[in-house]
């Protein structure tokens, strides 16, 4: 087993994806909000060029929340079919307006209109009336390029937890990976 958490990642990823994993490209983020409150959501995770990346758009309060927290916050990656959790804490980089605008555009088209639509919506803002929303949803037209609100940070794992599940008699193995440098410490924990 190699001592880099972010091959195993890469590994345990596309194992997943020959087995069909419905979350082989999520991931969960957990950060701070104002109030001090853990604040959890569901993302796309995405590899570019060896890389883990995450995209959304300025209106969200994760966007606030990161830059709150000066780009630190955590990731949480499961992949059931393959029994396999990992967390992460993490910085995060700023990812170039180029390669935001042409990582957009594999974008579906539904993400594309609410983009377009968040301009003038800031995410998570109250609506009140979802059928109208809907109707303004429908006049959308998916834009051809990436909205100035779209932004997207790379993942720059500090510290890496791996939990491999197994089943009875076998215990859990559940080892941490702390960088230092280019390299990585890794120790293994109690299950």
């Amino acid at each position: 087993m190699t001592d880099d958490p972010l091959i195993l990642l890469s590994h345990d990823r596309s194992e997943a994806r020959r087995a069909n994993d419905p979350l082989v490209d999520r991931c969960v983020l957990g950060t701070v909000d104002r109030n001090g409150h853990a604040a959890l959501r569901t993302l796309v995770l995405r590899e570019i060029d060896d890389r883990l990346a995450l995209f959304y758009n300025r209106t969200s309060t994760k966007h606030v929340e990161l830059m709150d927290q000066r780009h630190h916050g955590s990731l949480l990656i499961y992949l059931p079919s393959v029994g396999v959790q990992y967390r992460f804490e993490s910085r995060f980089e700023d990812i170039p307006r180029e390669v935001i605008e042409e990582h957009w555009q594999l974008k579906p088209d539904v993400a594309k209109r609410m983009d377009s639509i968040y301009e003038r919506h800031p995410q998570s803002t109250i609506i009140d009336d979802f059928a109208a929303f809907e109707t303004l949803f429908a006049a959308t037209v998916p834009p051809r390029k990436s909205p100035r609100n779209g932004c997207g940070v790379y993942v720059v794992v500090e510290v890496a937890e791996r939990l491999e599940l197994r089943t009875d008699p076998q215990m859990h193995d559940r080892r941490i990976y702390k960088r230092e440098g280019n390299d990585w410490r890794v120790h293994q924990l109690v299950p």
